[in-house]
């Protein structure tokens, strides 16, 4: 969990947070423009993000660029780190006085806050996972209707995905989703050989058309069949009868 952010702007120079609920208010006028929402940001730019560098809120206008150097806590395993905002692309791997030891890639930093986290067995990223719970004013992702997305596009399924691996049911549902994969596969295909005229594209009333025709085709064919077979039927016994006459003959 995360555990701690300093800053020298900050009115206390660090927050801190504990297991189960963290309440932050701010202070009556907001001093630095470090109010409620804008260190709900930071928390956000610690784990990642990159809205807070769109400055919305006017802290780094205000502030000039600056860095945040904060600690996580996964089970007796304690990190440091630091991420500035004129770098936001790299994040500095720091010891516990913050000393800036090497530095990370942002993919790479992410790819460790995943697996820190206990979220590799999840298929979408670290972010992903993270964006529709962080519900910020000026963030977006602050649809009603859509509470489980992260951004305005995202399909509902990625969404609906995203919280079923929460739920650790993924597999529960893998052999229903490879079903629904292999039709989707089919009906893709089925519709490029239409528009590539390989199976011709009918309406409607063409394929009611098409079954009645069918129909009195398979009706047709009954009725040859059955012609067909009465003359089999007669040429059988004429032969019989020709070769029985034969066979007389021959003995007499």
């Amino acid at each position: 969990m995360l555990k701690e952010i300093r800053c020298v702007h900050f009115s206390h120079s660090k927050i801190s947070f504990h297991p189960g609920l963290n309440v932050i208010l701010g202070d009556d006028d907001a001093k630095n423009s470090i109010g409620k929402s804008t260190v709900l940001m930071v928390i956000d730019f610690v784990l990642g993000g990159t809205t807070f560098l769109k400055d919305d809120a006017g802290a780094i206008r205000e502030l000039g660029h600056h860095h945040y150097d904060y600690a996580f806590e996964f089970g007796k395993k304690q990190l440091f780190f630091s991420r500035a905002t004129e770098a936001s692309d790299v994040v500095y791997v720091c010891d516990e006085n913050y000393a800036r030891l090497n530095e990370l890639p942002l993919e790479k930093y992410l790819a460790l806050l995943k697996h820190q986290y206990g979220l590799d067995d999840f298929e979408g990223s670290f972010r992903s996972t993270l964006s529709p719970f962080a519900r910020i004013w000026r963030k977006g992702g602050l649809e009603p209707d859509q509470p489980f997305v992260s951004m305005p596009k995202e399909s509902s399924a990625v969404a609906i995905g995203r919280l079923v691996d929460m739920f650790d049911r993924s597999a529960d549902i893998a052999e229903e989703k490879n079903t629904l994969d292999v039709q989707k596969e089919r009906r893709t295909l089925i519709k490029k050989s239409m528009d590539s005229r390989i199976i011709p594209k009918i309406t409607k009333k063409q394929y009611d058309e098409n079954i009645g025709k069918i129909a009195e085709n398979y009706a047709q064919i009954d009725q040859l069949k059955q012609g067909l077979g009465g003359h089999l039927v007669s040429m059988s016994r004429c032969s019989t009868r020709v070769c029985s006459r034969s066979s007389s003959e021959r003995t007499s």
